[in-house]
């Protein structure tokens, strides 16, 4: 029999937010010709939303309340399913879109490479392919074993060098915007209106889940600043608390800080819906993050036009321009983050002028098309 000319596309974990990156990705491949099947787990997040290729249920009982060992089980088993899925439908083609469980992800990996077939793997996090501890040397085997490696910035395309990946076999490309969310009927106002804001104050937003690579409290203590209390203004920190995170220590220094009337907790995950919402309500946004490999958030932030002060890393340094598209300031120092807010804060021509220029940037060069075209040629 011939082999299938479609690309299966594997997304273990479309019951979080990874889903819109899978989705957006997905979409522009199969705008351009390619003809892509999207093998997704159970809770998928935009099984309802409208698309041009086809999907199919892969991976069973791998989310949930379930307890961990039942879930690394149901893991392996979909893994195998997979397997199975592959050879049956005699797929050419396997992109894996992210690592999962490394160790069972290998095995996927190796199975497939020696019996012909061409596999892709996106590295989504520079940890994914560090040399140090057991569980980050099999993610250096697992690319390492892979016909070509998606890296999604030049710091991570260095780790991967580093961590012994062939240079020919990686390939850049920087992931684009939420362009397939944008919802143009909602406006600051209304978004406002929803959010149940007041329709004048300055609003500064943290979004994003809460792990310790977001610096919350720094940015309490930047909020603390008598400068920008006198701004008036709120602060929303909003997103789900990964498991392990203190929030509990969060809230303490909130009440330390004497910051209880403008601080705000929503530690839960929001639907694209209302992230728009909240991106579209902000007169700023702020990521404090000690590191990070590559930020949906930002990317998303800058779809919507929302001013955004960043800490400076060197993994997003192909995405921001300090000054330009949004303001920087030093990991650790809430000094030069609270000169930074009271600048944006005070000066709504700035405001103005960062959040054009995000918007800017997420368009022409820095769409899904554009990123789709840098990588189009590995399953040829």
């Amino acid at each position: 029999m011939k082999a299938n000319p479609r690309l299966l596309y594997l997304d273990p974990i479309s019951y979080t937010g990874l889903a819109y990156y899978s989705y957006s990705f997905l979409e522009a491949l199969s705008s351009g010709g390619r003809s892509v099947v999207y093998g997704h787990s159970e809770g998928w997040l935009l099984s309802s939303k409208p698309r041009t290729f086809d999907a199919e249920c892969l991976y069973r009982g791998v989310s949930g309340s379930r307890s961990r060992e039942r879930k690394g089980l149901s893991y392996l088993r979909s893994t195998l399913r997979v397997l199975g899925h592959v050879f049956r439908q005699r797929y050419s083609m396997v992109h894996l879109g992210y690592v999962h469980i490394a160790w069972v992800d290998l095995i996927l990996v190796i199975a497939l490479r020696v019996f012909g077939r061409h596999v892709v793997v996106t590295v989504h996090e520079v940890e994914d392919v560090g040399a140090n501890g057991r569980g980050r040397s099999v993610r250096s085997w697992l690319a390492r074993a892979a016909s070509t490696v998606i890296v999604q910035n030049h710091e991570t395309r260095r780790a991967m060098l580093a961590a012994g990946v062939r240079a020919e076999r990686l390939v850049l490309m920087p992931p684009g915007g939420y362009e397939y969310y944008d919802d143009p009927s909602i406006t600051r106002s209304t978004a406002r209106e929803s959010l149940g804001l007041p329709p004048t104050q300055l609003v500064v937003l943290c979004f994003g889940s809460l792990t310790a690579r977001k610096d919350v409290r720094l940015l309490l203590e930047a909020f603390s600043d008598d400068r920008v209390r006198a701004a008036e203004g709120s602060l929303h920190v909003v997103g789900r608390a990964v498991s392990g995170y203190d929030l509990t220590a969060d809230l303490d220094f909130v009440e330390a800080l004497g910051l209880s009337e403008t601080v705000t907790f929503k530690p839960e995950f929001v639907s694209v819906h209302e992230a728009e919402c909240w991106y579209k309500a902000a007169d700023l946004l702020v990521l404090p993050y000690t590191s990070i490999c590559e930020s949906a958030v930002l990317r998303q932030a800058f779809t919507y036009g929302c001013p955004t002060i960043v800490s400076a890393l060197p993994e997003l340094a192909d995405a921001v321009v300090d000054g330009d598209n949004c303001l920087l300031y030093e990991v650790g120092d809430a000094r030069e983050l609270s000169d930074r807010i009271v600048d944006v804060l005070t000066d709504p021509q700035k405001r103005d002028r960062l959040g054009s220029r995000a918007a800017e940037t997420m368009t022409a060069e820095g769409s899904w098309a554009a990123a789709v075209r840098r990588v189009e040629h590995v399953y040829s």
